[in-house]
């Protein structure tokens, strides 16, 4: 199977002489409401670009009452919501409503239910064919550079973004930032970031990502800094908090770790899945410093939330993070029988 996924990644690089004489080409976004299109379009934007998730996310619910037939929204809806519940069923009425669309955003959208439905092969192939149709579109260049990403393909994702000629967008610099980063690239990966914060000099989430990666390259009390920084910017963006508690967490200092994420629990209100991930990341700092027992009463307690919310998923993942401390062989099998039982 791994070979065959890297054969299907590699086989778009055929078709780039083709490309190259082709005119710029745009992902049309089919709707019959010129504000649903207007909507979705500032959501994206907004998102991408301006890090305002919260915003874009309610626009795009916006949009979809507005035109429940617009399929490319319930789709970018699906990729941007912070709710488990909510994705799935945006992801139904984007399949459900995809023939209102071009043929362009059908491939899109059946591209994401193929990956979704654990359909490797087949969500490659449409996606190499919608971006050789799409080669130097803003969206199709996100949503492309982003999945491969998430599918551990970084240097694919470079090649697809260095090729798409895209250099206006802080979105896409961020984005790439980090794929340099995780294949240790920190120079350019810096490089990156500097022009990231350049493009946005007074938002929080350049500052916040340096802080990331500089946390990648080992360099932690540069992070902590570029961390505070972002705080400064804008004292309610919650992820740098956390991203302080998850650093100290790494330098080994779990108790400040600790003080950190409370003091985050204390002042912001989280959206479900951020708060159980670093929920999460507290409770993994009993792991590091072996007290198994104070890990097992936090991660049950995770357990017993995502039940009583039925994000079966997220359940099921807290059971398996569970079962790779545990001491206990058996303990550890019980508890991933627990994990295939809830899904």
């Amino acid at each position: 199977m791994a070979l065959m996924v890297s054969i299907a990644l590699l086989a778009a690089t055929a078709g780039h002489a083709q490309l190259a004489v082709r005119h710029a080409a745009v992902l049309p976004l089919t709707t019959k409401s010129p504000e649903a299109r207007r909507l979705a379009e500032e959501a994206m934007m907004l998102d991408l670009d301006q890090v305002e998730q919260a915003k874009a996310i309610e626009m795009l619910r916006k949009t979809v009452k507005i035109d429940p037939d617009f399929a490319m929204a319930h789709e970018f809806l699906t990729q941007i919501s912070l709710d488990p519940a909510e994705q799935v069923s945006e992801q139904q009425k984007a399949f459900a409503t995809r023939n209102h669309a071009s043929v362009g955003e059908r491939l899109a959208i059946e591209w994401y239910q193929d990956a979704m439905d654990h359909k490797l092969i087949s969500a490659i192939v449409k996606m190499n064919d919608l971006l050789s149709r799409y080669p130097h579109d803003k969206w199709v260049v996100w949503m492309t550079t982003w999945w491969l990403t998430t599918q551990t393909q970084y240097e694919r994702s470079i090649e697809v973004y260095e090729r798409s000629g895209i250099s206006d967008s802080p979105g896409l610099m961020n984005n790439m930032g980090y794929s340099y980063a995780y294949l240790r690239q920190f120079d350019k990966a810096f490089a990156q970031m500097d022009k990231y914060v350049g493009a946005l000099p007074q938002d929080a989430n350049p500052q916040d990502s340096y802080a990331e990666i500089l946390r990648m390259a080992g360099r932690f009390q540069e992070s902590i800094e570029h961390y505070r920084a972002a705080l400064a910017i804008n004292p309610e963006f919650y992820s740098s908090q956390f991203g302080i508690a998850d650093t100290y967490s790494l330098m080994g200092d779990q108790t400040q770790a600790r003080k950190e994420y409370e003091a985050g629990f204390r002042k912001f209100s989280l959206p479900e899945l951020h708060k159980i991930l670093w929920q999460t990341r507290e409770a993994t700092t009993y792991v590091r410093e072996g007290d198994y027992q104070e890990a097992d009463r936090a991660f049950h307690a995770i357990v017993e939330y995502t039940h009583s919310k039925n994000m079966s998923q997220v359940e099921a993942d807290t059971y398996r993070q569970m079962a790779m401390y545990q001491q206990n062989a058996k303990h550890g099998l019980a508890l991933l029988k627990k994990a295939d039982a809830v899904l």
